[in-house]
């Protein structure tokens, strides 16, 4: 009987772990709230000197003044597992960058150990800064200096060119961004996709534990495969999602059959939130402008 406790245990543990990889992992690692903004410089990775970033806050200052337009510099360590551009677009929301109503933003981001940057564009200024000056701007201006470790003066030339095509004057463009589309637009579906399986998983949790089978988890699991592997158009999905999510649904099933699921939620969640972040000290904040998903990405 001993060991018959113990090895249920233990699949107990290993169906935890297998749901903590697959389904919480992902999840906690997504966009990271860095509280309020302490400025329109705001570096977290600490790459700017003191000189630097108060150079770069006067210019923004100035320019802010003169046109109205909004345009934040912000350097964090890491994505912690998100993309660049799910996490710019979800800052760009948060701080509401740019003028209520006119939606003149504009956001450069920038992670240090991803080696990633982007230039997230707010409404009003997709047509006087466009995606492919964007990816110019990244190319030309970025890319080459922080290949040199010369942030300060990439970010610089940067702002420059940021601020003469959102000023109305024409830089150059790169047309060649095709790709760089495909793979964004990849990105967010494949996003989609895990987050809708999360979903699907806390609802069925709740339904799965008050059966007492233990293979319908595995059906359902295997149907959720098969239809990821439609929608991707892919056989080797299909196969590999039918395998590795019907797989996980099979134990799910079998350790929620023998766990008792309480009033409160589930055997994973509790009360508890995704909080934290950091928060910043006089910036008086932005003008509350939103984003449309425009500009470009890019690595060094």
């Amino acid at each position: 009987m001993k060991a018959i406790r113990l090895l249920k245990s233990w699949q107990l543990v290993i169906g935890l772990v297998l749901i903590w990889l697959i389904f919480i992992v992902p999840i906690s690692l997504a966009y990271e709230d860095l509280g309020k903004p302490t400025g329109l410089v705001n570096d977290y990775a600490d790459i700017l000197t003191t000189e630097q970033k108060s150079a770069l806050e006067n210019k923004l200052s100035t320019f802010r003044e003169q046109s109205k337009h909004e345009i934040a510099v912000v350097i964090i360590k890491s994505l912690a597992g998100d993309t660049i551009e799910n996490f710019a677009t979800q800052l760009f929301a948060a701080w509401g960058i740019g003028q209520q109503g006119a939606d003149n933003g504009v956001l450069l981001l920038i992670a240090i150990d991803d080696r990633q940057m982007r230039i997230e564009v707010g409404y009003g200024l997709e047509g006087a800064l466009t995606d492919a000056q964007s990816s110019w701007i990244i190319n030309e201006q970025l890319k080459p200096n922080f290949q040199k470790n010369d942030f300060y003066t990439g970010i610089d030339q940067a702002m420059e060119q940021i601020m003469k095509a959102t000023s109305g004057e024409v830089i150059p463009s790169n047309s060649n961004i095709n790709e760089r589309v495909e793979s964004d637009s990849f990105n967010v579906f494949a996003d989609v996709i895990k987050f809708f399986i999360f979903f699907m998983f806390i609802f069925l949790s709740r339904i799965l534990a008050k059966t007492k089978s233990w293979w319908l988890g595995g059906v359902i699991g295997a149907g959720v495969g098969l239809v990821v592997g439609w929608v991707m158009s892919s056989i080797i999905a299909t196969i590999a999602g039918v395998l590795i999510i019907g797989g996980l649904g099979l134990i799910i099933d079998y350790v929620l059959s023998n766990k008792k699921i309480g009033p409160g939620g589930g055997i994973l969640f509790g009360g508890g939130g995704f909080g934290g972040g950091r928060s910043g000290g006089g910036f008086g904040g932005f003008g509350g402008g939103g984003s449309g998903g425009g500009g470009s990405s890019g690595s060094w």
